[in-house]
């Protein structure tokens, strides 16, 4: 008989809880119990889980030693005061939130990059954090080329879509486009100008080096996760008037030469890797957030070229899912490994 594990969801009625129990069961995770969990949550709420209807618990009065995995979608400050609970009863936790990842006795993980980051057997170890979004697009799609020639140079420019936020986000730029073809004023809680129809180059605090905080995040992930402090990087972050789906525009430079065509081979091999030729007779073939990213497993990759002055620059176009691929689907993958590592 197949050995099954009880697993608990905690936040599963965020946008990213709602898409990891989609994914567990879509994968056929082994499962046991399944124990979804949210903190303020309504009475009587209910969420899925593959074909089943699973019963909301208050995460609060949750008794952790039910389950052996806990995968969590909520706030930091809620994964600060939880986590702690759930490795005292025992559990292996996968957290998604910001909390730990700077924490440099906790594992920073991406699957397609280092997954022998993932605690072995004999570890003591039972706490595994991930990346923001934006930070596993960029490692995911970029680790073929720096594993091939060395990455010596990151400029990065993101389009990030609201869902980031969670729920919040996308009630927003809901409830703001309705507004405005309505003819009605705008009113703006969650972003700091009007997010309808409009770009901010603004994500998280500003910090005092004219900085965001969602800027350093992704360089410090990236620094962590490639083990390469002083890597050269600059990014800016903005945010867009989309739902779901992350762009990024990625310019490099290689420690040594690799052409246009080297690059999509490399990219064209590496799993969860959708790559796209965009030429003058296929000038379309391009992948968008809302087109091809919506929904995908997959983070697709196009407008690969050589730079026009720097003999060892190429330029990328990312997009991925933000909620279901490169924040679910990661978590997910890892819980995967992790049981295949060492079971529990």
């Amino acid at each position: 008989m197949a050995t099954t594990y009880n697993i608990a969801v905690a936040g599963a009625t965020s946008l990213v809880g709602e898409a990891i129990l989609e994914l567990l069961a879509e994968r056929k995770f082994p499962v046991g119990n399944v124990y979804a969990l949210a903190i303020n949550c309504p009475e009587e709420a209910e969420v899925q889980f593959g074909n089943k209807t699973l019963d909301i618990e208050n995460l609060a009065e949750f008794d952790f030693a039910q389950v052996q995995l806990v995968l969590l979608a909520e706030a930091s400050d809620i994964a600060a005061k939880y986590v702690p609970k759930a490795l005292q009863a025992g559990c292996k936790v996968i957290d998604t939130s910001a909390c730990f990842r700077h924490d440099a006795t906790v594992p920073l993980v991406v699957p397609e990059v280092n997954p022998e980051a993932i605690p072995a057997a004999d570890s003591a170890q039972n706490l595994v954090a991930i990346p923001n979004a934006i930070s596993v697009q960029l490692l995911a799609a970029l680790q073929p080329l720096h594993q091939a020639v060395g990455i010596s140079r990151l400029i990065v420019s993101t389009y990030q879509a609201v869902s980031e936020a969670g729920r919040i986000g996308v009630d927003e730029l809901a409830s703001q486009t309705a507004q405005l073809l309505n003819g009605r004023p705008v009113k703006s809680k969650v972003y700091s100008k009007q997010i309808a129809f409009n770009v901010i180059p603004h994500i998280d605090v500003f910090l005092e080096n004219g900085y965001t905080k969602e800027e350093v995040e992704i360089v410090d992930a990236i620094h962590k996760v490639w083990g390469v402090a002083e890597l050269p990087i600059s990014v800016t972050a903005v945010q867009l008037p989309v739902f779901f789906g992350h762009a990024v525009s990625v310019w490099l430079e290689t420690s040594q030469k690799l052409t246009a065509q080297e690059a999509g081979n490399l990219l064209r091999q590496a799993p969860g890797i959708e790559l796209y030729q965009t030429t003058m007779q296929q000038s379309a073939n391009y992948p968008t957030p809302v087109t091809e990213a919506l929904a995908s497993n997959e983070i697709h990759v196009a407008r690969i070229r050589e730079d026009l002055g720097q003999t060892q620059g190429l330029s990328l176009w990312l997009v991925a899912d933000n909620v279901r691929r490169t924040t679910a689907l990661t978590c997910v993958q890892i819980a995967e490994k992790w049981l295949k590592t060492i079971g529990f």
